[in-house]
């Protein structure tokens, strides 16, 4: 009985990957992934009210998609990845490596303000160790708060994804010192085997000079 529930949820996982691969295929959406910030998004309705949004790990581009299809007409997009990401109409998208202190310069220079929020879909290179893995999507998380303390604009969002791991608590005790709610957050999407998680930090506390 035992093997056949197992086989049983694994079907159903596989199951579930064609409907979000094939929904996501008949709206024209680059990758399933979209579902992931929607998923975020109807839990705590970040998106609706940014004027300036920031895009990490952006490739292929779904969580651009779900962003620009969300905020205002007039607010401010912008992506970063590695890879090179299509264009994707009234948003900037910027080909590099988003921890290089040059990338991060460049991207200020197309913003007038602050971010509202900062996503950061980011990963690394996995090698299926679970214990380096954590570590190296850690350290990318990292570049990105440190981002964000210097450019969150007061009362801003923040998005991250990690593997977790033993240091994941830490970062989120961390978190809470600047903002004032953290949650962690598992979409619908994500398969409930794997070690994504989502860490959704709301309301930045404007650091004081």
């Amino acid at each position: 009985m035992k093997n056949k529930s197992k086989s049983s949820q694994c079907w159903l996982q596989r199951r579930d990957k064609d409907l979000y691969g094939k929904l996501a295929q008949d709206h024209s959406y680059r990758s399933r992934a979209i579902f992931k910030l929607q998923d975020i998004d109807n839990k705590y309705h970040i998106l609706p009210k940014a004027k300036t949004i920031l895009d990490l790990g952006s490739f292929p581009g779904s969580w651009l998609q779900y962003i620009r299809q969300t905020v205002l007409p007039n607010a401010q997009v912008i992506g970063v990845d590695l890879k090179k990401v299509s264009a994707i109409k009234n948003t900037t998208i910027l080909q590099g490596d988003f921890t290089v202190p040059e990338i991060q310069d460049k991207i200020m220079t197309h913003v007038d303000n602050k971010f509202d929020l900062i996503s950061s879909d980011m990963s690394p290179e996995t090698i299926g160790d679970k214990i380096t893995d954590h570590l190296r999507i850690i350290q990318l998380v990292k570049s990105a708060i440190a981002f964000a303390r210097k450019y969150q604009a007061a009362h801003g969002h923040l998005i991250l994804k990690i593997f977790q791991g033993e240091h994941d608590r830490i970062l989120v005790e961390s978190l809470r010192q600047y903002y004032g709610k953290v949650s962690y957050f598992k979409p619908k999407t994500s398969h409930k085997d794997s070690s994504e998680i989502f860490i959704v930090s709301r309301n930045y506390i404007e650091k004081t000079k």
